[in-house]
């Protein structure tokens, strides 16, 4: 979902969102056990998910470690909201 968040498709998101909450599947690092993932820890994501061996590099565009961590940060954003929306809606 990092991926999509960085393509900017978040129409995307939202769906999975829904399939991973159904399949009982982590959708964010909260539910990956962080409690409160700091901006410090996504940048260290970041920028191990950028070292040049990694697969993201085949992307059809330049990949960086801060837009990398801004992807993670908005994907912790875009689901916690979903969260709260599928909250408020049962």
């Amino acid at each position: 979902m990092v991926q999509l968040s960085l393509e900017k498709h978040f129409e995307e998101i939202q769906v999975l969102l829904k399939l991973y909450g159904t399949l009982k599947l982590p959708r964010s690092l909260k539910e990956l056990g962080f409690k409160a993932p700091s901006e410090k820890l996504v940048h260290q994501i970041a920028a191990e998910t950028v070292t040049p061996e990694k697969a993201i590099h085949l992307l059809p565009f330049k990949v960086t470690e801060p837009a990398v961590a801004e992807a993670i940060s908005r994907l912790e954003e875009i689901t916690d909201k979903y969260k709260t929306s599928v909250t408020i809606n049962n």
